[in-house]
């Protein structure tokens, strides 16, 4: 047993070690030495152990003295000053880290001076930082810091990720400056997992995080998020973890695409408040006020309603009224988002209001603080210079010194008078430039929630227009068609023509609208909107003219755009031209630019009102001050997309004489583009020889338009024509297209009848067909759905969407091969005739399953068909060749013998049609993954 005294010794040794944690690194390597106190220090101060961390750093003095080491005297000195810069002494280390600076400068140079020197600009910025002193000098000391870590390197600096995370969250939180935020981010990464201080990294997690939201990466903001979740339940912080699961619910609720899912994290989070912060009241109002949005997301108006109540409630305890203010702003947004959703319009105006009044509120304190901070400071600094200068004045006892001393003060206080001067001026410019700038952001603010507001509501109205728009349908195949519903669904189609017009506008608005060029025909494209108009310009008896002089002029343009350009324009050509007038539309190609004129015989513009007809939702007046009939969006979006096409449009009228429309357009080089676009369109077959490309059959009687449908798609089809649907259905059976283009206006068999003969044809049944027509009415669409048509099209088509549609129809082969495949060929339907052909073909099989001479000749023999429909109509609903699907087909076979153990794998493969066993056993492994024998 040890003597109590040797016992007592230990523990008095033990305290005395615990109480000095510097001492054991004393006898280091001057670097190793260096780190390992700076690492520790700070380990101790994050620990707020201030005994221990002030033993540390009297015996490092103590040591430094002894050694007479001058630069580690300095060194102790800086690990007490920043130790007071969470304290009550903040105030006081801007003083002492100048002092042991300036000390710093009378010793030798060196790596080591040069690291403390930096270390002691970063803490002077940190300093102001924390001071909550938004001032520029920060930056400037952390910038200084900066330059020295770089030139050492920062793998040579002690907490170097912590270092850079500060620089961020400077211009992150002051400066805004998100791009430099992000770029000292990314830097501190590398350095971060090594900190040992882990909530060093639960600080890096979060700005990382709030930095990629603003610059809209929301998937890795919410994965920094997780990680400092992960980060923060080992030192077991509750509170922060909700903090952060409230950060992933936001991301989620204001950027993802699935907004209802924020919920469980905005729940998770309310939890842990309450837990563990209940007096954090302006905290736990926003998250119910979050919920309060995901609510009305599910469209449960009373638990939102009942939500925002809480959320208002709680708010009523704080008693912060900067915090509240803060947390309102919060709470009415997303009270304006529920409403909106909900469609309580009224509400969400009326909370609007109030969101507008708290930000003036807002904006006024924030004023006000900055304006008193100033204040402070200036008073502070002239109740020192007064001081220091009576002072002085009270220790010069000769006249002469007093004179010298007044000279010099009345040149101080000149100065400083002069510095001051210019230095309110300065700040009040700052301000009155900040001012403006929060009072643009708040503008701009408050117009995107009208934006949204009234995008929402255009969004809105599609509804009730489908619900009014099918009920006039069913009307009408109930009682016939009369002039009421005529009229009513008339009108109603213009009521959706104009809130197609209004969302175009507010993506124009928002800047969301790109230029989609592509190279063709512009000639073709004018002629076919000229067509739609036809019917309009006749019930009118106007003449409706084409000036054209080119027969072909290849133009990149946007089509989407220039169609909607030019139907507004015609469109109003002919509404405001009187019967038996003429509507004139001239192109012409003038040194790369192309030149629209649409000009008319109607009853003009009054020159002072030409200046204004841009004007969203300005409606011309008459000469008896009555509105023509218009809403005042059609040509304020003509003129914003031909902004967006950098174009320019051009007006002149005449009263009663008529007006003239002059659209130009840059001819925008589009073949990189478009060749780009559609390297590939449609997938070449794997069939060798004629069948390399797919085949494509277009039966069209309008010559031109087949031409034209035939040069869209020559480059990855080989394309097959036909003037009618008799000769059409011909083609069709002989040569089993991939795909049919058909008109439906057509001599002999129109396009109803083709589709309905060759959907009825076992041969060629399974060929996908894209109809195409002027007549765009639904009637027309159901009747071309119902013989069997796959896809429909309205003349005048955008050769895009035509391109896109058969890609579509090909790509859903893969739906064929699945349901006609050999997982499931018993499964037969009377009506399905693909169906029934596959039974056919499985039951020719079947006879012959060891005959190994069967071919595809006899296959086609049996079925009536020739060896070429055959192979293709095989290929178009199974994805295989004949060989390969009898070969597959006798390999299934052969699996199921094998797993029944009837007989030995020769006489098995002997049964299935091979005469080869190690050919069987070649491909057999090759389909299964294993031999025959292995089963």
């Amino acid at each position: 047993m040890k003597s109590p005294w040797i016992l007592l010794l230990l523990i008095i040794n033990f305290n005395s070690f615990a109480q000095d944690p510097f001492t054991k690194y004393l006898s280091l390597p001057r670097k190793q030495m260096l780190d390992s106190i700076e690492t520790h220090s700070f380990l101790a101060k994050s620990r707020l152990d201030t005994t221990r961390y002030f033993a540390g750093v009297k015996s490092l003095s103590f040591f430094a003295k002894k050694n007479n080491d001058a630069f580690l005297m300095q060194y102790a000195d800086f690990l007490e000053a920043v130790f007071y810069l969470s304290g009550k002494q903040k105030f006081n280390v801007e003083n002492k880290l100048v002092k042991i600076k300036n000390a710093l400068l009378l010793l030798e140079s060196g790596d080591e001076k040069d690291m403390l020197m930096a270390n002691i600009e970063h803490y002077r910025g940190l300093n102001i930082v924390i001071q909550n002193m938004m001032s520029a000098k920060a930056l400037k000391h952390f910038l200084s810091a900066d330059l020295i870590y770089r030139k050492l390197g920062y793998q040579n600096v002690t907490f170097a990720g912590y270092k850079l995370n500060n620089i961020g969250q400077y211009y992150q939180l002051v400066a805004q400056d998100y791009k430099n935020a992000l770029k000292y981010y990314l830097e501190a990464e590398k350095y971060i997992e090594k900190d040992p201080i882990d909530l060093n990294r639960i600080f890096f997690y979060r700005s990382m995080a709030k930095t990629l939201v603003y610059h809209g990466e929301y998937d890795e903001a919410i994965k920094y998020n997780k990680l400092g979740i992960a980060q923060v339940r080992l030192r077991k912080d509750s509170l922060r973890i909700g903090s952060l699961l409230g950060n992933i619910g936001e991301i989620i609720l204001n950027h993802k695409p699935n907004p209802s899912s924020a919920e469980r994290y905005f729940l998770e989070e309310l939890k842990y408040r309450n837990k563990y912060n209940p007096k954090g009241f302006d905290d736990i109002a926003k998250v119910y006020a979050n919920l309060c949005q995901i609510a009305a997301l599910k469209k449960q108006k009373s638990l939102s309603d009942s939500l925002f109540l809480l959320s208002v409630k709680t708010l009523a305890a704080e008693t912060d009224s900067m915090k509240v203010k803060m947390a309102q702003r919060a709470i009415y947004k997303n009270k304006i988002i529920a409403d909106t959703l909900l469609k309580n319009f009224e509400s969400a105006y009326r909370h609007q209001q109030l969101l507008q009044n708290v930000q003036d509120e807002i904006f006024k304190q924030e004023l006000k603080e900055a304006t008193t901070k100033a204040t402070v400071l200036y008073d502070t600094e002239k109740f020192r210079m007064e001081a220091e200068l009576a002072n002085q004045q009270s220790k010069n006892a000769r006249f002469w010194f007093a004179i010298v001393s007044l000279l010099l003060i009345i040149t101080i206080v000149g100065a400083y008078v002069i510095y001051i001067f210019w230095k309110m001026r300065g700040e009040r410019l700052s301000q009155t430039l900040d001012f403006e700038r929060k009072e643009a952001e708040r503008l701009a603010e408050i117009d995107n929630i009208k934006n949204r507001f009234f995008t929402n509501i255009s969004h809105e109205l599609r509804t009730p227009l489908t619900l009014l728009l099918a009920p006039i349908s069913d009307l009408e195949a109930k009682f016939g068609t009369n002039s009421i519903l005529t009229l009513m669904k008339s009108n109603l189609g213009r009521l959706n023509n104009l809130i197609n017009q209004i969302l175009d506008l507010s993506k124009l608005e928002a800047g969301k609208m790109k230029v989609n060029a592509q190279n063709d025909d512009l000639v073709f494209f004018v002629r076919n909107i000229l067509a739609s108009f036809e019917s309009l310009a006749n019930s009118k008896n106007i003449k409706l003219n084409l000036v054209i002089n080119a027969s072909k002029l290849i133009f990149g343009f946007d089509k989407d755009k220039l169609e909607k350009i030019l139907n507004n324009l015609i469109s109003n050509a002919i509404k405001y031209t009187p019967e038996n007038g003429n509507v004139n539309v001239t192109v012409r190609e003038n040194f790369g630019e192309v030149i629209f004129k649409i000009e008319d015989t109607g009853i003009g513009i009054e020159q002072s009102q030409i200046p204004k007809i841009f004007d969203r939702y300005y409606q011309i007046e008459n000469n008896n001050n009555q509105l023509i009939a218009g809403t005042g969006v059609g040509l304020a979006l003509v003129k914003e997309l031909v902004a967006v096409m950098n174009g320019k449009i051009e007006v002149e009228s005449l009263e009663n004489a008529g007006t003239t429309f002059r659209v130009i357009l840059p001819n925008i080089d589009s073949e990189k583009e478009t060749v780009s676009k559609y390297p590939n369109f449609v997938p070449e077959s794997e069939v060798s020889g004629i069948d390399a490309k797919g085949l494509l059959l277009v039966v069209e009687d309008n010559d031109d338009l087949r031409k034209y449908i035939q040069s869209l798609f020559f480059q990855n089809f080989r394309v097959l024509e036909a003037k009618d649907g008799k000769s059409g259905l011909e083609i069709a059976i002989n040569e089993i297209p991939d795909l049919i283009i058909t008109d439906l206006m057509m001599p002999n068999i129109n396009g109803l009848g083709l589709c309905k003969l060759i959907k009825a044809d076992r041969r060629v049944c399974h060929i996908p067909i894209i109809m195409l027509t002027a007549k765009a009415d639904l009637d027309s669409r159901i009747e071309g759905f119902e013989t069997g048509a796959d896809e429909y099209l309205a003349k005048p088509f955008s050769p895009n969407e035509l391109k896109v549609r058969v890609s579509n129809l090909l790509k859903n082969r893969n739906l064929f091969f699945e349901k006609y495949g050999l997982e499931n060929p018993r499964t037969t339907s009377s009506k399905d005739l693909n169906q029934i052909f596959i039974k056919n073909i499985i039951d020719l099989i079947d006879i012959r399953l060891s005959d190994s001479s069967l071919n595809i000749e006899d296959l086609a023999e049996n079925l009536n068909l020739s060896s070429i429909q055959l192979r293709r109509k095989l290929k178009a609903i199974t994805g295989s060749n004949p060989t390969e699907y009898v070969r597959n087909y006798r390999l299934q076979k052969a699996e199921i013998m094998l797993k029944a153990k009837t007989s030995s794998v020769s006489e098995i493969a002997y049964k299935v049609g091979f005469e080869s066993l190690s050919y069987f056993s070649k491909v057999f492994q090759e389909k299964y993954g294993k031999l025959p024998s292995e089963w």
